[in-house]
């Protein structure tokens, strides 16, 4: 190995473990920040902006190995590798930058949250009337039975300052058994009890309610979505491989439809559904010759072009905090399976093609799991982003590698129902492989990129 080779290998090292070490240790600050937020969820909505920004440094992170690694090799020629150094030259800044913001939000949030945390308030107090000054105040209240084996102590009343109103006093209370001999002045001399110390024995305690289901939920919104990519269709006369931007006329815009619903099973899972469908059509001419395969398409020729893709995804929600009708940030993870559906179809009567998808209409199937996070102001408006990646892993002989993003506003019209802005995002690269469990010899049916922004209703009941 000559010395370039040398110096390549170890400037490629070094420059992965840089950008190794700060994802790894962004997605460390990520954890560390979901386990703080599960433990003290009274800071919810500042943990939750903490971990949001923890997530989109980790995501730029991993977008920067991911970018260093699909460089061209040492085989390639010098002016490639020189040409992709130079397109990641700021990537070591921007890592220690995010490491930066990772470690000063690990660093603050405690800070923060303790500064948000709500103070403590009266113990019990109860409303009396003014007391009569000129008599004195009782030093101790008899003790009163509720049960044959024990008493209710009620130690030193406290009666408040005059104030504009009902008067309160404080009481504390001390749990003793009967058969237990104490004289009033034991009782004066020992400290009283404090209801919220922890560990107390106290006999007065707040049960709480069994939680309670979230809420249902159902958004439903139109999408006005942009198709990219190339499909590997064939068919009468042809079999070629179709840039959608080629049959793309003056419409630039495609309808399709938005749909996410969440069903409540048990206080902390739900069933989630997530689905997005577009229907592409396309008449017009073609603009010079085209080359189809065996045939070829004059310059004017006519064509009709029909795309129709569907992504459903099926799974099971695990909330980790939040989703109350009350809750500020609302955090959950779900795993599950895909389905997607694709045909495509050409046809040119004028140059004697007629083509579709080459294995026709089909079916696709993965596993896939994601991320779901919403956060919710003290006024109407609200965020939600919600992340799907599947398993590109050949069980029955076809893959799909699919990264589906989903973000956007809310504006809250009613109780229940609230108006959606947003933006969705889905690449999906489908692939066929002769044999199942194979990982060598397949080839690329469709590499689809649908995006655009949505408008619709969301139901919360």
């Amino acid at each position: 190995m000559n010395r370039l080779a040398q110096a390549q290998r170890l400037w490629l090292a070094r420059r992965l473990a840089l950008l190794g070490g700060c994802a790894g240790a962004a997605g460390a600050a990520f954890v560390l920040q979901i386990f703080r937020l599960r433990l003290e969820p009274s800071g919810a909505a500042v943990q939750g902006v903490a971990l949001l920004v923890t997530l989109i440094v980790f995501v730029i992170l991993l977008r920067l190995v991911r970018l260093q690694l699909a460089g061209p090799g040492l085989e390639a020629p010098s002016w490639e590798r020189h040409e992709h150094r130079a397109s990641l030259r700021e990537a070591p800044m921007v890592a220690l930058a995010g490491l930066g913001i990772v470690g000063f939000m690990v660093l603050a949030t405690p800070r923060l949250v303790a500064d948000e945390r709500p103070r403590a308030t009266a113990r019990i107090a109860v409303p009396v009337a003014e007391p009569d000054r000129s008599s004195p105040a009782p030093s101790i209240a008899a003790p009163f039975k509720t049960e044959p084996s024990a008493e209710i102590a009620v130690l030193s009343p406290v009666i408040a300052e005059p104030v504009s109103g009902p008067s309160l006093i404080e009481v504390n209370y001390r749990w003793f058994d009967r058969d237990q001999e104490e004289s009033p002045q034991e009782q004066l001399q020992q400290e009283p009890v404090d209801p919220t110390r922890a560990g107390r024995d106290a006999i007065l305690g707040v049960k709480p309610d069994e939680p309670g289901l979230p809420p249902f939920h159902v958004g439903i919104a139109g999408l006005a979505a942009t198709a990219r990519g190339n499909l590997d269709i064939g068919g009468r006369g042809a079999r070629f491989e179709l840039d959608l931007d080629t049959v793309r006329g003056e419409q630039s815009f495609e309808p399709g439809v938005d749909v996410t619903a969440e069903f409540p099973l048990t206080p902390e899972s739900s069933l989630k559904i997530i689905y997005a469908g577009m229907g592409f059509f396309e008449k017009g001419r073609f603009g010079g010759p085209t080359a189809l395969g065996s045939a070829t398409a004059a310059e004017g020729d006519r064509y009709e072009f029909e795309l129709r893709w569907s992504h459903l995804y099926v799974a099971l929600a695990k909330r980790l905090t939040g989703f109350s009708r009350s809750s500020s940030f609302n955090l959950s993870v779900h795993a599950g399976a895909m389905i997607d559906h694709t045909l495509a179809e050409l046809d040119s009567e004028a140059s004697g093609v007629g083509a579709e998808s080459e294995d026709g209409e089909r079916g696709w199937a993965s596993l896939a799991a994601g991320v779901s996070l919403s956060m919710h102001g003290p006024g109407p408006a609200g965020f939600v982003l919600e992340v799907v990646q599947s398993a590109p892993v050949n069980i029955g002989g076809q893959t799909i590698a699919l990264t589906d993003i989903r973000t956007g506003v809310t504006l809250d019209i009613t109780e229940h129902v609230s108006a959606y802005f947003g933006y969705r995002y889905v690449r999906a690269v489908y692939r066929l492989f002769d044999s199942p469990l194979t990982r060598e010899g397949g080839r690329t049916a469709a590499d689809l990129a649908v995006r655009g922004p949505a408008f619709g209703l969301d139901f919360h009941f």
